[in-house]
């Protein structure tokens, strides 16, 4: 892996660097050497580095975890989505890792009879951000080919959560252009560009 091969692989948007996940071949098992090779490249690259995982809670993603200085798990308020919710933070708990987890409440304002609170004694972890339920906004975003921006509830609850992951930074823009974009695997990433002085 090197910065030309690496450029032919991520989208860029603004100073947001894209890998998007491809479609799986479940017959060819990737190496778990692999994934960490590429998430040590891309650590070398960015100073911010998200992944999203699958949740399979497969030996890659125990070592992501274990690396991660931030760990966001996102629930929705339906029943079968918070009890898996909890089973992973009883995994997460087993890796001493809930120090750095905060969750994240999807969907928010769908029909559902639990309160906040409820939910908390369910998955047995604090709700630390509220996503209101924004599918027209999320859809219309989609549907334009821009990004998520403005006044609108979903919009500002997703700037909270990103300035938490980056620490508050603004990245600049960098000024080598990324050529293509490829889905290969399911990471995200941001890079704060170096100052040329």
């Amino acid at each position: 892996m090197d910065r030309d091969l690496w450029a032919t692989l991520v989208s860029q948007i603004g100073n947001l660097h894209l890998l998007g996940s491809g479609p799986v071949d479940f017959s060819r098992p990737i190496p778990p050497e692999c994934f960490t090779e590429l998430l040590n490249f891309a650590v070398r690259q960015y100073s911010v580095v998200a992944v999203d995982l699958p949740g399979a809670m497969e030996d890659h993603e125990c070592e992501v975890l274990m690396r991660s200085k931030k760990i966001f798990l996102v629930c929705t308020p339906d029943i079968g989505a918070m009890h898996v919710a909890r089973r992973k933070v009883n995994w997460l708990s087993d890796m001493r890792l809930t120090g750095k987890t905060s969750v994240i409440l999807n969907l928010v304002g769908r029909r559902s009879a639990l309160s906040v609170g409820d939910i908390e004694r369910i998955i047995q972890m604090p709700v630390s951000y509220l996503v209101p339920d924004g599918v027209k906004e999320v859809t219309r975003a989609a549907q334009n080919g821009v990004l998520l921006e403005g006044s609108g509830p979903v919009a500002k609850q997703i700037a909270k959560i990103a300035a938490e992951m980056t620490g508050g930074r603004h990245a600049p823009k960098k000024s080598n252009p990324v050529r293509r974009f490829v889905e290969y695997f399911s990471i995200s990433a941001a890079r704060e560009a170096e100052s040329d002085g």
